[in-house]
């Protein structure tokens, strides 16, 4: 048998004979939001569980990290009969709702009730490992260390603290520069009488740096300072920070967001999420092209997608008796930004715990569980299918968007006819009509190239991104136009995180664009009167462009756009070598601080800073 552990950061193996102290059927890493309904549903199912957890109460960032609310998500299984029992706690002995306390009595109470062994303060230090299979994990806590065999292990921890154990490959961040999401710490302030929450994106981080992640955490919590004016004080902060991202691994089946967008059904599905491709953070022009097209181009980043994972996601490949539940699994870095709401984190977790106990009821690997008795019992507790049964549509958690205004749920098909598509193309509104382009067997450009001389600039600019989305280069002397007209104009649609229109302008030129289109754009990026135009004042730039007033938000995404697009297009044309060394020369390391200290108002350690700072390492990276 092998001993698998991390040491100063790196993956020992050794052979082994180890004593068991333990014997369970699943043993569950993470008692958060996925790991307390996966310990819960495959113990209410007849499996005996032991369940470990690091932090001193369970619930995760539902609890220790005081999110006790629902964004996105869908509805259905057994975590609505704990909503509503500790909804009752909370108004019996705090007055109102949504209290973390409520939950974390709840959870261990349930916990209890189905028989769970539960461990707090502790965590999986290594696992036991024989011909590929897992049998077991050495468990650390406070006091002492202890061996479980399991025939089972569940790796809730969403930071993939066993999933790092084995030799498989493992993902961090997106493809282009590797970033991730912004992370997230909660606090509670107290102003004129009345509680208000905080949770904004609070910078960049990588949690498997300790220290550096130390450092972000407290600098986060500091730069809430800026907010206790006028009297307001500080009521609570979280003791476990939001990290939205963690890692991902190789899996049986992967799930990447280019399904999502296609409503690709896979053979067996887990569970099915809902959200948008919320992937947080403003640095859109560092992401992959066909993020972009959806998210920049198209304007759709709060449309609401119904994801289908498939349970090949949850299973490490090549690996047996191991799962996974939470935001650790098989996915590409735009993917897990939809499937971490926590009442879909809760919904897996209860889908997972269900499948781990019909692989102990069997004796058979979790792979070769009947799909069909899968599908039945996850049926009857209702937390497989979800609510949503559109594969996309437009809504907002609220009701609301962020100005207040009411939004109505509206279905989106992107199988529209021609005559529709060139209709909606005219408005302010054209992102369905240009991704069903995108979509679209490309039948529609014979009718496109001629709106591209149209006096209705709405309508040519419509059909030049259209055209750019389907590889058709036609438009480029429209999308110049929208870059040398630049202004803080945005499509409409979204409830929030509308796109500038010569942002998404940009994003297309720089995959048609000369040589000569690099003049324009550095018009945006080194000449210092761009700065002093009235676009760029916050107080211009409408809330529904993401809500940024208390930075330079529209300056910020024309430059970084502008910068990337320049580079695709050096890089392409054979003279990278040029703008490289201009770069260096107008960008190095002090005029980039000046650069952030224009965009934040001098909070050089503000997220959107960060954003800018990556933006112009990226361009390095590209053109080397």
């Amino acid at each position: 048998m092998i001993y698998a552990y991390l040491k100063e950061g790196a993956l020992l193996r050794e052979e082994c004979t180890p004593d068991f102290d333990e014997k369970t059927d699943v043993l569950v890493a993470g008692v958060g939001t996925a790991g307390t309904f996966a310990a819960i549903s495959a113990a209410r199912e007849g499996a005996s569980v032991i369940a470990v957890e690091r932090e001193l109460a369970v619930g995760g960032m539902y609890t220790a990290g005081r999110v006790t609310g629902f964004y996105y998500g869908d509805e259905g299984g057994t975590y609505e009969e704990c909503e509503r029992e500790a909804d009752e706690l909370d108004k019996a002995f705090f007055g109102s709702r949504k209290k973390p306390e409520g939950r974390v009595a709840v959870y261990t109470e349930k916990l209890s009730e189905f028989g769970v062994k539960l461990y707090t303060g502790a965590a999986v230090m290594g696992l036991y490992i024989e011909n590929d299979t897992v049998t077991g994990a050495r468990i650390v806590t406070q006091d002492t260390t202890f061996n479980v065999r399991a025939r089972v292990l569940i790796d809730a921890t969403s930071d993939g603290h066993a999933v790092r154990l084995l030799s498989i490959p493992l993902r961090f961040g997106r493809g282009t520069d590797g970033g991730r999401a912004p992370f997230t710490v909660w606090s509670d302030v107290i102003k004129d009488g009345k509680r208000r929450g905080m949770n904004v994106d609070d910078g960049y981080c990588d949690q498997y740096e300790p220290y550096s992640f130390s450092d972000a955490v407290v600098s986060a919590h500091a730069r809430k300072l800026l907010f206790l004016k006028d009297g307001a004080e500080y009521l609570s902060v979280a003791s476990l920070p939001g990290v939205r991202e963690g890692l991902s691994f190789l899996g049986e089946e992967t799930l990447k967001y280019t399904d999502i967008l296609s409503s690709k059904e896979p053979r067996r599905v887990l569970f099915y999420a809902r959200s948008d491709l919320d992937k947080h953070g403003s640095d859109i022009a560092l992401d992959e092209d066909e993020y972009q097209n959806f998210w920049c181009v198209s304007n759709l980043a709060t449309l609401t997608v119904r994801i289908p994972v498939p349970m090949g996601a949850v299973m490490p490949k090549g690996v047996r008796g191991i799962l996974t539940a939470g935001r650790c699994l098989s996915v590409d870095s735009y993917a897990l930004g939809a499937v971490r709401m926590n009442r879909d984190m809760m919904r897996m977790g209860e889908c997972v715990g269900i499948l781990a106990a019909l692989s102990v009821k069997h004796g058979c690997d979790v792979r070769d569980v009947d799909y069909g008795e899968y599908e039945r019992l996850t049926d009857v507790y209702g937390c497989r299918r979800g609510k949503m049964t559109e594969s996309f549509a437009f809504d907002a958690p609220s009701g609301k968007n962020v100005i207040g205004e009411p939004v109505e749920r509206r279905a989106v098909s992107f199988d529209m006819t021609h005559e529709k598509i060139i209709e909606e193309l005219a408005t302010d509104s054209p992102g369905v009509a240009i991704y069903a382009c995108r979509l679209s067997d490309g039948s529609i450009i014979p009718k496109l190239v001629p709106l591209l001389a149209s006096d209705d600039e709405k309508l040519a600019l419509g059909a030049a991104l259209a055209l750019g989305l389907m590889g058709d280069g036609s438009g480029a002397d429209v999308l110049r136009h929208a870059v040398r007209c630049r202004s803080s104009e945005i499509f409409t649609g979204c409830r929030r995180s509308n796109q500038f229109k010569s942002c998404a302008a940009i994003c297309v030129l720089a995959r048609f664009g000369t040589k000569e289109d690099m003049d324009l754009l550095s018009e945006i990026v080194f000449d210092k009167t761009e700065r002093k135009k009235a676009m760029y004042v916050p107080e211009n730039t409408s809330p529904l462009a993401y809500g940024k007033t208390d930075v330079r938000f529209c300056y910020f995404q024309h430059f970084t756009h502008a910068l990337i697009a320049m580079c695709k297009i050096a890089k392409r044309e054979g003279v990278s070598d040029e703008l490289l060394s201009r770069i260096k020369r107008e960008l190095d390391g002090e005029k980039t601080s000046e650069l952030v200290d224009f965009v934040t108002f001098g909070r050089a350690d503000a997220p959107i800073g960060a954003a800018t700072r990556a933006a112009v390492e990226y361009s390095e990276k590209i053109l080397r």
